[in-house]
C-alpha cells in the first residue's frame, strides 16, 4: 500500500513541477520577447491552454511513468520530442492568430525554457544526489582494501573502487 501511495505522490509532484515549468516558461518567454508586456487575462488563458496541452502530451507520450532517478536516454528522447511537438503547436497557434497573443519568437523561447525546466525537474533527484555525494565525500568512513594479483581484472576492480561513490573503499 505504501508503494502505491509513494507512486501517487511522485506522480502528483511531476504534474505540479510540469505545471510550474509551463507557467514559468510562458511568462519568461512572453516578458523577454514582447516589449512593454503586461500581464493580461488573454495571457493567463493562453498559459492555461498550454498547461492542459502539455500535461496531456506528456501523459500520452508516457513521461509520467518515469519517476526521478530512472530517467534514461529513451526518456530524454521522449521529452525532447514532446517539447518539439509542443513548440510546433505554439508556432502554429502564433501564426494562425497573426501574433495576437504572442509571436513565433515567443513560442520558440517558450519551447527552450520548457525543455530546460522539465529536464531539470525530471533529473532533480540525480542532480541533488550528485552534489550531495560530491560535498559529503570524506575518507574517514572508507575502508582500506588490498587487491593482490588479478591482472587486468584486478586493475579494473581497483579503478572501479577508486572512482565509485557507492563503494566505501579506498
Amino acid at each position: 500500500m505504501k508503494r502505491k501511495s509513494n507512486k501517487i505522490w511522485r506522480l502528483a509532484f511531476l504534474i505540479v513541477a510540469d505545471s510550474l515549468s509551463v507557467v514559468i516558461s510562458m511568462l519568461l518567454a512572453y516578458f523577454i520577447t514582447v516589449d512593454g508586456a503586461a500581464f493580461s487575462a488573454e495571457l493567463a488563458a493562453v498559459t492555461g491552454g498550454n498547461l492542459l496541452v502539455t500535461v496531456a502530451c506528456f501523459a500520452v507520450i508516457g513521461l509520467y511513468s518515469v519517476i526521478f532517478s530512472s530517467v534514461g536516454i529513451i526518456d530524454a528522447v521522449k521529452l525532447s520530442l514532446s517539447v518539439v511537438a509542443l513548440g510546433l503547436v505554439n508556432i502554429i497557434f502564433a501564426a494562425a492568430t497573426n501574433g495576437r497573443f504572442y509571436g513565433i519568437g515567443t513560442a520558440l523561447v517558450y519551447s527552450a525554457f520548457l525543455f530546460y525546466l522539465t529536464g531539470i525537474s525530471r533529473c532533480s533527484k540525480r542532480i541533488v544526489r550528485l552534489f550531495w555525494n560530491f560535498n559529503h565525500r570524506n575518507d574517514k568512513n572508507k575502508k582500506r582494501a588490498m587487491i593482490v594479483g588479478g591482472g587486468e581484472a584486478g586493475l579494473a576492480i581497483i579503478r572501479e573502487l577508486q572512482t565509485s561513490d557507492k563503494v566505501a573503499y579506498k
